[in-house]
């Protein structure tokens, strides 16, 4: 069969009744070069922005996945387990393999009688649209949710500001993201952060300052790591998991988890994870406080519940009780060697001494996570950081410039009639006349015209004072070559400008230093008087 090298991808004619082992392998192999053209194609696209990045890098994936199920399967007829491939090289290359080539040219014929104008489909290398299913129980919902309200605004405001233009259709995103997100360059904490507040035992700090240490949660207290601090820790890993996937796809985050285990279950035997010393280890007792500076268990009790339970823990003691009884038990081992201390008084040993270790190896992960999105932390703060800096004024604007659209109610039909606006009242939001009574509220009735600005007609006074700085009366005045100072305002016409610009230039011109008149001189008696003076007396001889 002739295949044009011109087609996108060669048929592969389906013939099932007809495929051996040899024909099945060569539809793999070739498969797999497709693949890999599609590959070469998706690289030499060369994306400009960050959305396209983002697709390529997901269609890239989802082709290496495919050419890894391909060579998994061209891997298994190889090994040739079941003798398949070996009796079928016998036949064809036997001393019956006339024999053989006629009885498969037999089957050809009879299939294409059976099956007349059988057609035939192309290898398949379209990558199939993303739809998240791990995106954890806050960005699934928020990142669809948002992304359908997005692009439901723009849609339509497009099709109200453009309704004879023909709106180019943008490239779908494979993979969603949350506003925040913004296409995988920012990390969106919010739902976390306020998670974070309400835990036991925490420090109460801005979202910013818990952008820079979410994962540092080798600081918080392990006596406060309760059953809402593992449900908080593990929809925190599984957020960073996937959005490492999403904003990542080329990287290959399940390989970096198998290394960081291997790392975490050593360190586990040694006692050294962060956070997570053993019980009365060498490194808790280090931690724990001085009891040389304490002279008795009142100045003990200072320290508190919290501490006083990590400073028996430390030294293997029973850690319950009021904080009169774990004042008294901890000072009653003060200078005290181990096998001193009364056995009453010490902890029981645990029967699981792996108690917590799944929770230590979701803080190991997310510590791992963070040092891969280190470059995204900073972008996150960057991006909060320029929110928090807009004023008032610019997040109106922004909220101006932003479509509103009430999903809830259904889309009315066009009006094509005309509007009754007999005394010419400015449009509304709705697209109909304000009324009359705000049109005069805001003094929309009284005209201003601007000389300098080529005579336009400014309505309302509001307008009319904004105006002074825009671009319009700035090129006015530049043209006039004056500035365009607080001097000049209220001054609409050019002959007023001018007249105070030569005023001005005048003032200025007198309040300068005049050497004749102002610059002193002495003469050899003493005498002092200015430079014109002094010269004059000098041409003369008199000096």
């Amino acid at each position: 069969f002739f295949f044009p090298s011109s087609l996108p991808s060669a048929f592969v004619l389906q013939r099932r009744s007809m495929e051996n082992i040899l024909e099945q392998q060569r539809q793999h192999h070739e498969e797999i070069e497709r693949l890999e053209q599609a590959i070469v194609r998706e690289k030499l696209n060369m994306p400009k922005t960050q959305k396209e990045k983002i697709n390529v890098e997901f269609k890239i994936r989802k082709l290496l996945e495919r050419i890894s199920e391909r060579s998994a399967s061209l891997l298994q007829t190889y090994e040739d387990k079941d003798k398949l491939r070996a009796q079928e090289l016998e036949k064809i290359s036997g001393p019956n393999d006339l024999v053989e080539f006629y009885s498969r040219l037999r089957q050809v014929k009879e299939y294409h009688r059976r099956n007349p104008g059988q057609t035939a489909e192309f290898i398949n290398v379209d990558v199939v649209e993303h739809t998240p299913t791990q995106l954890g129980e806050y960005a699934a919902s928020r990142a669809e949710r948002e992304q359908q309200e997005v692009q439901r605004k723009y849609e339509e405001a497009d099709l109200r500001n453009k309704k004879d233009a023909p709106v180019a259709e943008s490239q779908p995103m494979l993979v969603q993201f949350s506003d925040e997100e913004v296409f995988g360059t920012c990390l969106d904490l919010h739902a976390f952060y306020t998670t974070f507040l309400n835990l036991k035992g925490v420090l109460i700090m801005d979202y910013l300052d818990y952008i820079d240490v979410f994962d540092k949660l080798y600081d918080y207290s392990r006596g406060n790591k309760n059953a809402a601090y593992k449900k908080y820790t593990e929809s925190l890993c599984a957020y960073l998991k996937d959005f490492c996937s999403r904003a990542k796809p080329l990287f290959n985050l399940e390989a970096e988890l198998a290394a960081a285990n291997k790392d975490f279950e050593e360190k586990w035997t040694e006692g050294t994870v962060p956070g997570w010393p053993k019980q009365g280890g060498e490194e808790m007792q280090a931690d724990a406080v001085d009891l040389s500076q304490f002279q008795s268990a009142e100045e003990l009790q200072q320290l508190g519940l919290d501490a006083l339970k990590q400073n028996l823990l430390a030294r293997g003691l029973k850690c319950g009780g009021t904080l009169e009884q774990r004042a008294q038990r901890l000072f009653a081992v003060k200078d005290k060697a181990a096998d001193q201390i009364d056995p009453s008084l010490k902890a029981a040993k645990k029967k699981n001494p792996d108690e917590g270790k799944e929770l230590a190896r979701t803080e190991w992960h997310i510590l791992v996570i963070m040092k891969i999105l280190s470059v995204i932390r900073e972008q996150t703060r960057e991006n909060v950081e320029r929110k928090l800096s807009r004023t008032a004024a610019e997040l109106d604007e922004e909220d101006e410039l932003e479509p509103v659209i009430d999903v809830d109610s259904e889309p009315e039909e066009a009006d094509n009639t005309l509007i009754y606006n007999p005394k010419g009242l400015p449009l509304g939001w709705d697209g109909k006349p304000i009324p009359y009574w705000l049109y005069k509220l805001h003094g929309l009735n009284i005209s201003y015209t601007c000389e300098i600005c080529g005579n336009f007609v400014y309505k309302g006074p509001k307008m009319f004072q904004q105006h002074f700085q825009e671009w319009r009366h700035a090129h006015g005045m530049k043209c006039l070559k004056i500035p365009n100072t607080s001097h000049f305002a209220n001054i609409t016409r050019i002959q007023d400008a001018l007249t105070l610009w030569e005023k001005l230039k005048k003032k200025k011109d007198a309040e300068l230093f005049q050497p004749m008149t102002e610059e002193e001189f002495e003469d050899s008696a003493g005498n002092v008087v200015n430079r014109k003076t002094y010269e004059d007396l000098q041409r003369q001889g008199l000096l």
